[in-house]
Protein backbone atom coordinates (compact mmCIF):
# COMPACT_ATOMS: atom_id res chain seq x y z
CA UNK A 1 0.00 0.00 0.00
CA UNK A 2 1.49 3.29 -1.02
CA UNK A 3 2.10 5.85 1.64
CA UNK A 4 -0.28 9.37 1.06
CA UNK A 5 2.98 11.56 1.40
CA UNK A 6 4.85 9.43 -1.87
CA UNK A 7 4.76 11.44 -5.18
CA UNK A 8 1.90 10.55 -7.36
CA UNK A 9 3.42 7.80 -9.91
CA UNK A 10 3.56 9.78 -13.36
CA UNK A 11 1.53 8.77 -16.25
CA UNK A 12 -0.53 5.74 -16.50
CA UNK A 13 1.58 2.08 -15.15
CA UNK A 14 2.92 -0.21 -17.35
CA UNK A 15 0.91 -3.04 -18.59
CA UNK A 16 -2.34 -0.74 -18.73
CA UNK A 17 -4.26 0.14 -22.12
CA UNK A 18 -5.82 4.24 -22.02
CA UNK A 19 -8.95 4.34 -23.31
CA UNK A 20 -9.62 7.80 -22.48
CA UNK A 21 -8.38 10.34 -19.37
CA UNK A 22 -8.27 8.54 -16.03
CA UNK A 23 -9.08 5.47 -17.87
CA UNK A 24 -7.22 2.15 -18.32
CA UNK A 25 -7.64 -1.10 -18.70
CA UNK A 26 -5.26 -3.33 -17.12
CA UNK A 27 -3.88 -5.15 -19.93
CA UNK A 28 -2.75 -7.88 -17.39
CA UNK A 29 -5.01 -9.02 -14.53
CA UNK A 30 -2.84 -11.05 -12.40
CA UNK A 31 -0.52 -8.13 -12.19
CA UNK A 32 -0.39 -7.67 -8.31
CA UNK A 33 -0.23 -3.68 -7.14
CA UNK A 34 3.54 -4.14 -5.86
CA UNK A 35 4.47 -5.54 -9.35
CA UNK A 36 2.81 -2.35 -11.43
CA UNK A 37 4.67 -0.20 -8.56
CA UNK A 38 8.17 -1.66 -9.36
CA UNK A 39 7.34 -1.58 -12.83
CA UNK A 40 6.61 2.09 -12.80
CA UNK A 41 9.97 2.67 -10.85
CA UNK A 42 12.10 0.51 -12.66
CA UNK A 43 11.81 3.21 -15.90
CA UNK A 44 12.64 0.12 -18.35
CA UNK A 45 8.94 0.86 -20.12
CA UNK A 46 9.41 2.22 -23.67
CA UNK A 47 6.23 3.51 -25.37
CA UNK A 48 4.27 0.93 -27.80
CA UNK A 49 4.96 2.76 -30.71
CA UNK A 50 8.50 2.75 -30.17
CA UNK A 51 8.48 -1.22 -29.70
CA UNK A 52 6.14 -1.48 -32.68
CA UNK A 53 8.81 0.13 -34.44
CA UNK A 54 11.50 -2.15 -33.76
CA UNK A 55 9.54 -5.31 -34.68
CA UNK A 56 10.46 -5.53 -38.60
CA UNK A 57 14.31 -4.34 -38.21
CA UNK A 58 17.77 -6.61 -37.70
CA UNK A 59 16.92 -6.56 -33.99
CA UNK A 60 13.57 -7.19 -33.67
CA UNK A 61 13.96 -10.22 -35.73
CA UNK A 62 16.66 -10.89 -33.54
CA UNK A 63 14.65 -10.71 -30.24
CA UNK A 64 11.83 -13.15 -31.91
CA UNK A 65 14.74 -15.43 -33.17
CA UNK A 66 15.96 -15.69 -29.39
CA UNK A 67 12.90 -16.15 -27.70
CA UNK A 68 11.67 -18.82 -30.12
CA UNK A 69 14.65 -20.98 -29.03
CA UNK A 70 13.59 -20.90 -25.45
CA UNK A 71 10.24 -22.58 -26.48
CA UNK A 72 9.98 -26.29 -26.12
CA UNK A 73 10.92 -28.93 -29.17
CA UNK A 74 10.19 -29.42 -31.83
CA UNK A 75 11.03 -25.84 -33.77
CA UNK A 76 10.59 -25.16 -37.29
CA UNK A 77 12.24 -23.09 -39.76
CA UNK A 78 11.42 -22.19 -43.34
CA UNK A 79 12.94 -24.00 -46.47
CA UNK A 80 14.33 -23.18 -49.32
CA UNK A 81 11.00 -24.83 -50.76
CA UNK A 82 7.45 -22.78 -50.70
CA UNK A 83 5.20 -24.46 -48.56
CA UNK A 84 7.33 -26.76 -46.67
CA UNK A 85 9.13 -26.54 -43.28
CA UNK A 86 12.27 -28.10 -41.92
CA UNK A 87 11.33 -29.53 -38.36
CA UNK A 88 14.14 -29.44 -35.87
CA UNK A 89 13.79 -31.94 -33.01
CA UNK A 90 15.62 -31.68 -29.41
CA UNK A 91 18.54 -34.28 -30.34
CA UNK A 92 19.51 -32.17 -33.83
CA UNK A 93 17.57 -34.25 -36.17
CA UNK A 94 16.14 -32.04 -38.94
CA UNK A 95 13.05 -33.15 -41.16
CA UNK A 96 11.61 -31.43 -44.22
CA UNK A 97 7.99 -31.75 -44.41
CA UNK A 98 4.68 -29.89 -44.39
CA UNK A 99 1.48 -29.55 -41.85
CA UNK A 100 -1.28 -31.55 -43.32
CA UNK A 101 -4.57 -31.61 -41.27
CA UNK A 102 -2.21 -29.92 -38.37
CA UNK A 103 -0.11 -32.73 -37.91
CA UNK A 104 3.86 -32.61 -39.47
CA UNK A 105 4.20 -34.55 -42.57
CA UNK A 106 7.34 -35.66 -43.73
CA UNK A 107 8.30 -35.22 -47.20
CA UNK A 108 10.96 -36.94 -49.77
CA UNK A 109 13.64 -35.21 -50.79
CA UNK A 110 13.62 -35.12 -55.28
CA UNK A 111 15.96 -37.23 -56.64
CA UNK A 112 18.18 -35.18 -58.66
Amino acid sequence: MRDSREKPLPGPLPGKLNSGPGWGVPANPLLRGDQALALCRAGDSRPLSECLRSVDSTQGRRRVAEHLKTQPYPHYEPADSPGLLIKIDSDGKRTLGRFVNRRFQAVKKAKR
